[in-house]
């Protein structure tokens, strides 16, 4: 899974059915913005934050290409 190569995202549970990925990271290593960015660049596949429900993890809903 891309997310899970992107240094500081310690998890990420990705339904491909729903379009959406929680996603657990590391504030102090990666930002949203850094690790959609990855995604985008490893898979070609868009993203943008749905919510943010702590301080190190987000949801994210995946474009397709």
């Amino acid at each position: 899974m891309a997310l899970k190569k992107v240094d500081g995202v310690e998890d990420a549970e990705v339904s491909y059915e729903a379009g959406s990925a929680i996603v657990t990271f590391d504030p102090d290593v990666t930002s949203p913005a850094e690790f959609i960015g990855e995604l985008t660049r490893l898979t070609g596949f868009t993203a943008e934050v749905m919510e943010m429900t702590d301080a190190d993890s987000t949801s994210t809903s995946d474009g397709s290409q």
